[in-house]
């Protein structure tokens, strides 16, 4: 079956759940990848059918190698994002706050595993998504950090 929250050519919609990740220093966990031109983004992921949004949210660990405690949702955005036609993507992603548990094991077969992963200090972190938003709609996450 079709995952109904993902989007496809005939549904332009993509619901993702998003992690906010604080280690004990205050840093705040994003990927910098490489082939999207060392641009960052916070964790997220896909939400499934028949999931429920903790579950979606706990997937991350796979992606950052870190399990998480959820501690309290922060929001959501709204963004879009080209398809690889140049159509647009209408996403919302929702987002948690989360502290680190414990680290574990990336997958190496996660969709994101060739990211180097990044503490950053959340006003550095605004800084930068708020320049990569210019060109890129779906990489300024700045506004949910903010509500930190």
């Amino acid at each position: 079956m079709d995952n109904y929250f993902a989007w496809s050519q005939t549904n332009r919609q993509h619901l993702s759940v998003g992690a906010v990740i604080l280690n004990s220093e205050g840093k705040i966990l994003v990927h910098k990848l490489a082939r999207i031109g060392g641009k960052y983004f916070l964790p997220k992921k896909t939400h499934s059918n028949g999931a429920a949004l903790e579950q979606t949210l706990h997937n991350t660990e796979a992606e950052t190698g870190y399990k998480t405690y959820i501690e309290r949702y922060l929001g959501s955005r709204q963004s879009i994002f080209p398809d690889d036609n140049g159509n647009s993507v209408n996403k919302t992603t929702l987002y948690f706050l989360c502290s680190v548990v414990e680290q574990t094991q990336r997958d190496p077969e996660d969709r994101d595993a060739d990211s180097e992963l990044v503490w950053m200090d959340k006003s550095e972190l605004i800084a930068l998504m708020q320049e990569q938003g210019k060109t890129d709609n779906d990489l300024d996450e700045s506004e949910i950090l903010k509500s930190l």
